[in-house]
């Protein structure tokens, strides 16, 4: 039963992307002055997404390779055994 519905979901998916897609293809046609100004107005915010997402990846590394930040030291100073 959830392989039935799996593949319905994946169908589902497949199919609005391919609307997504052909209706981004045929609103690519349009005039320059409005692609212009579009890009402009949304540059910045493309900007600060992808420099929030690439941050928290970084972090996300640093945060499972990195020994010092084990998350599990009390603070005590004893090596976390409390005595």
């Amino acid at each position: 039963m959830y392989a039935l519905l799996t593949r319905k979901a994946g169908r589902i998916r497949a199919i609005l992307g391919t609307l997504v897609l052909m209706t981004l293809l045929v609103g690519a046609d349009c005039q320059d002055d409005v692609r212009d100004e579009f890009r402009t107005a949304s540059a910045q915010s493309l900007q600060a997404g992808v420099n929030a997402i690439l941050d928290g990846l970084v972090d996300g590394l640093f945060a499972v390779f990195d020994p010092e930040m084990d998350g599990a030291d009390t603070g005590t100073g004893d090596g976390g055994t409390g005595g």
